[in-house]
């Protein structure tokens, strides 16, 4: 009976062990689900995101409908200024976040920096950034 007693102890302390770790590896910085570091923004400062719902071939810019603010305006104007150059665009009024696995700390860290920073938000091909400059727009679109 002593023998089995140590056993369970033995097993439930290993699962403890393991357990801390795989918590502590995912809350490192830079760790993503599985201890693999983020993916990092690409050379137009776009880092990656997984919405839903977006297509993949058009530049889409996430700002509140019929937002009067300068943000607002300043989405009117880039949408304008794509579609002069010949870039497909659209406008969303809102997002969902999607992820195919449970997210770590880091990696929703960088989804909360992205969805709460300046409008307009621009989503290209599974990347986004907070109101970025019209030449980066074009670079990240044509770097797809």
């Amino acid at each position: 009976m002593k023998n089995i007693l140590i056993v369970i102890v033995a097993l439930f302390l290993g699962v403890l062990v393991l357990r801390y770790r795989s918590l502590h590896r995912n809350d490192a910085p830079g760790a993503a689900a599985g201890g693999a570091a983020l993916p990092q923004a690409s050379p137009n400062g776009f880092t990656p995101i997984v919405l839903t719902g977006l297509p993949n071939d058009k530049v889409v810019v996430i700002a509140p409908a019929y937002c009067s603010s300068e943000e607002g305006q300043r989405a009117d104007q880039l949408t304008a200024q794509l579609t002069s150059e010949g870039i497909p665009c659209i406008r969303a009024p809102s997002v969902n976040l999607s992820f195919d696995h449970v997210p770590s700390s880091a990696e929703m860290a960088q989804c909360d920096q992205i969805m709460k920073g300046r409008i307009p938000i621009i989503y290209i091909n599974g990347r986004a950034k907070n109101s970025p400059e019209l030449s980066d727009i074009i670079a990240e679109f044509r770097s797809r």
